[in-house]
């Protein structure tokens, strides 16, 4: 036989199921530590500019507090 050599080369390799499960296991781990970064990130980034916008801006005038008024007459029951 003169292709016994190339035999090895065409022949397709079937995956078992376990190596499948690891691939796609990887993949969607690579993909959700991807997302958590860009979170991350992400929350870096809204946070730095949260703060120096409350740096720059003046602190809120404290809130005045009115007395309770109490009624010049009260109404009697009956």
């Amino acid at each position: 036989m003169a292709n016994e050599k190339y035999d090895d080369v065409f022949q397709v390799k079937r995956k078992s199921p376990q190596s499948k499960a690891d691939i796609t296991d990887e993949t969607v781990r690579s993909l959700l530590k991807e997302e958590a970064e860009l979170r991350t990130a992400q929350t870096q980034k809204l946070r730095a500019a949260r703060l120096a916008r409350e740096a720059e801006a003046p602190a809120p005038a404290p809130v005045k507090r009115r007395k309770p008024t109490v009624p010049r007459f009260r109404k009697v029951a009956g």
